[in-house]
């Protein structure tokens, strides 16, 4: 886990003072290396893992390796956490939100060559950070096919719910967000959409499974899903939770939920912190949204007057109509927020109407 934001450690960690109850954790404060030291000890420093703990007692955890990959001991540390297990003959959940490839964009020679093998590698080589981008991500997919093998080895991989999952999309100059536009920081496809992938031994079975499912999910749904996989007779009322068991939609049991509705909140400007608006660097553009996704449209709420904060405008998207468009210009342009559809007036005046109520009573508004 990796928490290097002040609203993450402001907000996030009070209610989670025990890392959200895991029995075992590892977790990082800031922008970590991934190359470690052999004997490097946890010590609570930036750019450092924070913790490592076993219940309640925190463990002297070292790097085993001189220049250990810090996505492979992730890797290393949850198949032995499976191992012991399914050793023990016990359930498990496992989260891994594997650092990469998250800066520093620091990839393993090997993993370079593999990909690349006619390019020369080193630091005076010629790989370069879309490059080292990609070796991160093989990285990560080695890792992956580890923890499945080891599923499979242990003999507990048909009783296993798999969920792969993004965090938000990737950035400008390293990824390749095609066909969808936008990166991350922005409220555009490519910066909200991300890989949602789940696998379980019925899922794979079921002959009534589409082979895709469009329809919008979200992280919030991987807990009432993963508690409906374990207990089907678990009752999700109770959890107050805004996710739903999304396995019937993905099997082919029920057509794809419509009507829900997911708010993200950007900026657009790391130099504004405040939603209702902040001067860009020439101090005249706001540079804050307030995007609002229901089903397959999107309208986004604007305050790009400094001078009248209240008064905001609305672009509305078609999102099918969006995909393969070029990117908008850069951020804070005129172009930037502009509607794409006019012929969903209705729509785009109900989804107004839905965004305001929302936030009443928010700090948003």
């Amino acid at each position: 886990m990796k928490y290097h934001h002040p609203v993450e450690k402001e907000i996030t960690i009070p209610y989670h003072k025990e890392f959200l109850d895991f029995d075992e954790f590892l977790g990082f404060e800031a922008v970590t290396n991934y190359f470690r030291k052999a004997g490097e000890k946890v010590t609570p420093r930036k750019n450092s893992p924070i913790t490592y703990r076993v219940g309640s007692k925190k463990i002297d955890f070292q790097f085993k390796k001189e220049g250990e990959y810090l996505t492979d001991t992730l890797t290393d540390l949850s198949v032995d956490f499976i191992e012991r297990c399914a050793e023990d003959k016990k359930p498990f959940f496992v989260y891994i939100p594997f650092n990469a490839p998250h800066a520093p964009i620091q990839a393993k020679p090997e993993d370079l060559k593999t990909l690349f093998p006619k390019r020369k590698i080193g630091k005076t080589g010629k790989d370069n950070n879309r490059e080292r981008i990609m070796a991160m991500v093989h990285a990560v997919d080695r890792g992956v096919g580890r923890i499945i093998k080891t599923l499979e080895k242990t003999g507990q991989l048909d009783n296993t719910l798999i969920i792969f999952a993004g965090d938000n999309g990737g950035e400008q100059n390293l990824s390749l967000s095609y066909p969808m536009h936008g990166f991350k920081h922005e409220p555009f496809d490519g910066g909200i959409r991300v890989p949602y992938i789940v696998w379980s031994k019925s899922l794979q079975n079921s002959e009534s499974k589409p082979d895709y499912y469009d329809g919008l999910v979200s992280l919030c749904d991987i807990l009432p899903t993963s508690l409906k996989y374990v207990d089907p007779s678990t009752e999700l009322a109770s959890l107050k939770s805004d996710g739903t068991d999304i396995m019937p939609y993905l099997m082919g049991k029920e057509p794809p939920l419509k009507g829900r509705a997911y708010i993200n909140l950007r900026t657009l400007n790391h130099r504004s912190n405040t939603w209702k608006g902040g001067r860009d660097t020439k101090g005249k553009t706001i540079g804050s949204c307030i995007a609002l996704l229901v089903d397959d449209c999107k309208l986004m709420r604007l305050a790009q007057d400094s001078k009248k904060q209240e008064e905001y405008s609305y672009a509305f998207h078609h999102l099918p109509n969006m995909i393969g468009k070029d990117r908008p210009k850069a951020a804070l342009k005129e172009d930037y927020y502009e509607s794409t559809d006019n012929n969903h007036p209705e729509k785009k005046k109900a989804m107004i109407k839905q965004l305001e109520k929302l936030l009443e009573g928010t700090n948003l508004d």
